[in-house]
């Protein structure tokens, strides 16, 4: 939403909208903080949580209320990383993340050596980022002084159209998660918990790979949604195109060496036979990391232009077919390549596919 603002440059109605986001997630923040105080206390954390030296449990509770008050602040601080990055100046929002994560190390490092206790670490490591972005945020008002929330009050209708979209982002993350976290579980169901150890190294090698692309989609992401709103289809097309190159530049040629390396070079780090994969599996997970580059650029531009929904729904078949499929060949093959296989195929390839296509049909008939 905050996109097709900056495309027509209606600061106003921007600002509508980030001051009803904050005043829900603030309020959703203050519900949390409340819960954790009055009504975490009441709930069994020796039996949840089993725990058999006496001063650990003590700290429990402790480190329950810690975290979660930092989880808290983190909803309306983090908001910083969205609303930069629809105005294109992510670096901003991103730099000052970067730079609480730093201080979180350097704190948790403070808190080893002098023994500190353990409710200041973890309370520690995920608030001091969140201090960072709430800086950030007035940085953000003082450099973006279009967008200062002064004389703007909340709006019922407005919140109401954010959480119908929200509804619908997180269809879009849970089926996200779906696709990529149900395959440790197959695996583990259908062959064994020892067929994990493989599959998990061999995706944290690979996962290297996403790291430019990634950070590539942040980028171009405002710029495609700004270009549709403004109904600008020769830039959209040309760099859809030219997506297409980097991510087989980037991505898919990197594929190959690390591949045809993976067992020396697993054999190196980990040190262990049971952790080393096969070919197979090497070259199934390769597939399915550029596979999952793809689906995820190709589907951040379908939300860049607020097609949320079709973006959520092509996501959610693709992890059902998946879940579906990966069940039925981890049990007949019992192969951990085979069920790889089909999340490449059925929850990677064929949305990244359809969500191109989908992109170039609207941009033709723009």
């Amino acid at each position: 939403m905050l996109i097709e603002c900056d495309s027509r440059r209606d600061h106003f109605h921007a600002r509508m909208i980030i001051v009803n986001a904050m005043t829900a997630i603030c309020a959703l923040a203050a519900l949390l903080v409340l819960a954790t105080l009055f009504l975490a206390p009441m709930l069994p954390w020796d039996v949840l949580i089993k725990c058999n030296s006496p001063e650990a449990r003590e700290q429990i509770l402790p480190g329950v209320r810690a975290v979660m008050i930092a989880f808290a602040i983190s909803l309306p601080a983090t908001q910083l990383l969205n609303v930069t990055v629809a105005y294109q100046r992510g670096y901003l929002g991103y730099g000052c993340y970067l730079v609480g994560r730093l201080i979180g190390f350097g704190f948790i490092v403070i808190c080893v050596v002098y023994k500190l206790p353990f409710w200041l670490l973890a309370g520690g490591y995920i608030a001091i980022p969140n201090f960072a972005l709430l800086i950030g945020w007035l940085v953000f008002i003082v450099k973006v002084p279009v967008l200062r929330p002064w004389g703007v009050m909340p709006s019922l209708g407005v919140i109401r159209q954010l959480f119908t979209i929200g509804i619908w982002v997180v269809v879009h993350q849970l089926s996200f998660t779906l696709t990529n976290a149900s395959i440790v579980i197959l695996i583990g169901n259908t062959i064994g918990a020892s067929a994990t150890v493989p599959y998990s190294v061999t995706q944290k090698l690979l996962s290297v790979l996403s790291i430019f692309p990634q950070a590539f989609r942040t980028g171009i992401y405002a710029a495609m949604g700004e270009a549709w709103h403004s109904g600008d289809k020769q830039w959209m097309k040309k760099n859809i195109h030219k997506t297409f190159w980097l991510l087989m530049v980037t991505t898919w040629l990197p594929i190959i060496p690390i591949v045809l390396a993976g067992r020396f070079i697993i054999t190196h780090w980990t040190r262990s036979p049971e952790a080393l994969p096969s070919l197979v599996l090497l070259v199934a997970c390769g597939f399915s990391i550029g596979a999952s580059v793809a689906s995820s650029i190709y589907g951040g531009f379908v939300l860049a232009i607020n097609h949320v929904r079709f973006a959520a729904l092509v996501k959610l078949a693709a992890g059902l077919v998946v879940v579906s499929f990966g069940f039925c060949l981890g049990k007949s093959t019992q192969s951990v390549a085979a069920i790889v296989f089909a999340q490449f195929v059925f929850g990677l390839a064929i949305p990244a596919t359809i969500y191109r296509h989908y992109i170039m049909c609207r941009v033709k008939y723009l």
